[in-house]
């Protein structure tokens, strides 16, 4: 026979760069084959006429799924049970070492077929699953890990049979799920591998346990029907486990990340279906979580032997054993800060807003996220009380946490963050391609993922900016003003009243810089808190700090932002109906002071384009973000948490420095408890918050002053779909964008064309071009405004001046392939 017929077909051969091998298809012998380095899935066969027919032929980053007959049958039974025992014991099934794929012996999964949507039925050869159209047969979904990693049986029996589930985008508008089924023939170990290989390229990750929050407000209102339409069925194919939550309340999303009674590591990723407010909260969500977390671990001084601690791997999940050691266990066993997470029933998913802990650390208490599982013997081996144990263990677990933080960094504690975009501006979809529903669903399979850097503001009570907006108010509007603001402090003197008493007994540690607050950043039911009549009747809340993960704004973008709320209905578009009509209505300046910290690049250029005859930098000194990890500019400036190199210089990291060993301090002293190993650190340290002394007059400050159009602080390029604002802009550099245009001081113009011309150029990036527009790149920066107001990714922010630095690399974002 020759080479070429398919059922010569033994082993996997690794042919330039190809794996191949034998299957049936339709009772049809055909040639299974994936190029790694392509990234490509395709399945031919033979005509009688001897000519090759494709069967399939499609990228890997549209297959959401292949798996055995047992394990669709298995999947398909934990996602429609109502009954928690059934879902317990496919738990417990799945919790073996070995394998992403797990292989089954001929005839395994011959079951009658299962029914998967209400109108559909998986078939034996090939079914289509319309997404627009509908809907699952149950609501419910598993809360357990979905796939085992079990030890193989006999994967050299024939005829095991695979499903595979992809997506088929010749519509781009209405994407349909497909599902092909093959068997193997011959060698079941040659189909095995290759199969193998294709699941571990869709799941680098593994599998994770998705946390949907839905948003019934942003934009146009149909953030559900998006996710049960458009992303529930890519969900329900997959080898994920997810639970979908619909928001009940502003900051409903964020109080539930910073709550540490709700379980979540690296394992985890909140899915967030909506706008850029969506997003904004869960980032704050994770930085008071990280506060929390610092805050009790540096209260935790009980000391453990420091040699049953091992060193914590990146790649490994670790769990107490029942002696307290830690324990080590594949890439698909869920860690112990995850246990317990699934049992959450959904009347106490819908009641969070009770569960939630308004002062986020307890400090010396047993965090509930904690799992040990010898917690309750009443003694131990060696007769010590059950509280002596529990106390022992717990100390245990906080020296792992504080050491697995300073060795690996957040990444290992912390969840991923997704998004997919149905609000107005979707900026960060837009830079994570991710803008249309279909790739955000996706994306949500494969879990590709990019670092980014946060914008930490800190704020200070601005009396101009007050008195501006008090000298606005006629008599009438600032009595009912007072009148309203006497209410709203009657209703909520309970709460008030708790939170002054908090505040008074706060006394930080004095590692503790940052200074995780003595309350969270809003009341139980997630309404502000004011500090006046003015601030309570324009409805700028009271902040200390805030986190930002797109921009920082004032002037004549907030006008438009602020001004258009009672235009979401029409998405997108209502920023460009808005800023038509403010142009119209000619635009106003604010008085202003930005001061600012220029950010210098290894070579020691600058960029700052500060007057007319400025030019922006060509990109061979400044090259494009390609928006990914492997981006050679973010690179460069790769910031390396502080259990792996020094902090005194980490906008500039030499990567080979030499830091503390994994088991030592700076001092080399092995610590022995939490708070021993986290203290040679400062919280901006643990936090990766760049230190810039803003009193310090030696450093080259750049202070620039005059009326303001607009001014606008990025951490992204993209601030809206359509809106290029800072295309300099990194992930992940250090740096602070800020574009700004101020009227011309000497003359005080302020025409209608060159606001147009800037708005018309937005799309494309090239305003920055435009002579009366100003770009700088900033390491820190300053600002004080006298009137408007400010925002920050779309949300209103305190009447304050503000303080703006960098924290390096605090988060991870999915994004497409």
């Amino acid at each position: 026979m020759p080479a070429a017929y398919p059922w010569n077909l033994g082993a996997p051969q690794a042919v330039a760069d190809k794996m191949e091998a034998s299957v049936l298809n339709k009772g049809r012998i055909c040639t299974l084959t994936y190029s790694p380095s392509r990234g490509a899935f395709r399945i031919t066969r033979m005509s009688s006429s001897g000519k090759t027919r494709t069967v399939l032929n499609i990228p890997v980053r549209l297959i959401i799924n292949i798996e055995t007959a047992a394990e669709r049958d298995a999947r398909q039974r934990a996602r429609q049970a109502n009954d928690d025992t059934i879902r317990l014991v496919f738990a417990e099934n799945s919790r073996g070492t070995g394998s992403l794929l797990c292989s089954f012996p001929s005839g395994t999964g011959e079951d009658n077929e299962a029914l998967v949507f209400a109108h559909s039925r998986v078939n034996t050869a090939s079914s289509t699953v319309g997404i627009q159209s509908g809907s699952l047969h149950r609501r419910t979904s598993s809360r357990f890990s979905t796939y085992a990693d079990a030890s193989l049986a006999d994967t050299t029996a024939p005829g095991i049979r695979y499903y595979m589930h992809y997506v088929r985008q010749r519509n781009k508008g209405h994407p349909s799920i497909h599902t092909l089924e093959f068997q193997s023939s011959g060698s079941a170990e040659a189909v095995r591998c290759v199969v193998s290989q294709v699941v571990e390229r869709i799941y680098q990750k593994g599998s994770k346990h998705i946390i949907v929050f839905i948003s019934a407000k942003s934009g146009k209102g149909k953030g559900e029907h998006i996710f049960e339409k458009q992303v529930r069925p890519l969900l329900h194919f997959s080898r994920h486990t997810f639970h979908a939550y619909m928001t009940r309340r502003a900051h409903d999303c964020e109080d539930y990340v910073a709550n540490l009674e709700n379980p979540m590591n690296h394992n985890t990723v909140i899915a967030t279906v909506g706008g850029d407010g969506m997003i904004h909260e869960t980032v704050n969500g994770m930085h008071r979580r990280k506060l929390a977390l610092v805050r009790w671990l540096r209260s935790v001084t009980t000391e453990v032997s420091t040699g049953d601690t091992p060193v914590v791997s990146p790649n490994m999940f670790l769990q107490l054993n029942d002696n307290g050691s830690c324990a080590e266990a594949g890439a698909q066993i869920l860690p112990a800060l995850c246990e317990g997470i699934w049992t959450v029933t959904s009347t106490e998913l819908n009641s969070i807003n009770k569960a939630a802990l308004h002062n986020e650390a307890i400090s010396g208490s047993h965090l509930p996220f904690i799992q040990l599982g010898w917690e309750e013997k009443k003694h131990n081996d060696d007769g010590r009380s059950g509280a002596t144990s529990s106390v022992e263990a717990t100390a245990r677990e906080a020296h792992r946490l504080a050491h697995c933080l300073v060795q690996n960094g957040w990444d290992a504690l912390m969840p991923l963050v997704a998004t997919v975009a149905t609000g107005s501006a979707c900026g960060l979809a837009k830079s994570l391609d991710i803008l249309s529903v279909a790739e955000a669903a996706l994306s949500l399979v494969h879990l590709n993922t990019v670092h980014m850097d946060l914008l930490m503001m800190k704020f200070t009570p601005n009396e101009d900016m007050l008195e501006f907006h008090r000298g606005r108010m006629s008599a009438k509007r600032l009595e009912a003003a007072k009148r309203k603001f006497s209410q709203y402090e009657k209703d909520k003197a309970v709460e008030l009243q708790e939170r002054s008493r908090l505040k008074e007994e706060f006394h930080p540690h004095p590692q503790t810089l940052t200074a995780a607050e003595y309350a969270a950043p809003f009341l139980k039911d997630g309404s502000s808190v004011f500090r006046d009549a003015v601030s309570c009747a324009t409805r700028m809340p009271e902040l200390h700090s805030r986190v930002a993960f797109m921009s920082l704004s004032f002037g004549a973008a907030n006008d438009i932002d602020h001004g258009s709320e009672s235009l979401r209905w029409m998405g997108n578009a209502r920023f460009h109906v808005y800023g038509g009509y403010m142009i119209l209505r000619g635009l106003r300046g604010y008085k202003g002071i930005l001061r600012y910290l220029p950010w210098e690049s290894k070579a020691g250029k600058t960029v700052e384009k500060l007057h007319p005859r400025s030019r922006m930098p060509s990109t061979d000194d400044f090259p494009l973000c390609t928006m990914r990890e492997g981006c050679m500019h973010c690179r460069q400036y790769k910031f390396t948490h502080c259990g792996a190199s020094p902090l005194s210089s980490s906008t500039q990291v030499n990567e080979t420095q030499p830091g503390p060993t994994s088991n030592t301090s700076r001092s080399g002293v092995r610590a022995s408890s939490a708070a021993a190993t986290l203290a040679p650190y400062t919280d901006r340290e643990l936090l990766h918050e760049e230190v810039v002394d803003f009193n310090d007059e030696h450093l080259p400050w750049v202070t620039i002053r005059g009326d303001f159009c607009f001014m606008l602080m990025c951490n992204l390029r993209d601030i809206a779909q359509d809106m290029l604002m800072a295309p300099l802009a990194h992930m992940s550099d250090g740096a602070i964008d800020v574009v700004y245009c101020r009227f011309d001081p000497t003359t005080g113009r302020r025409g209608r064309m060159e606001m147009l011309k800037f708005f018309m150029s937005l799309e494309s990036g090239s305003h920055v071009n435009l002579e009366y527009v100003s770009y700088v790149k900033a390491r820190a920066l300053e600002i004080k405004v006298d009137a408007g107001i400010s925002m920050s990714d779309g949300e209103l922010m305190p009447l304050s001046s503000v303080r703006v630095t960098k924290m390096r690399g605090s988060v991870q974002l999915v994004r497409s392939e």
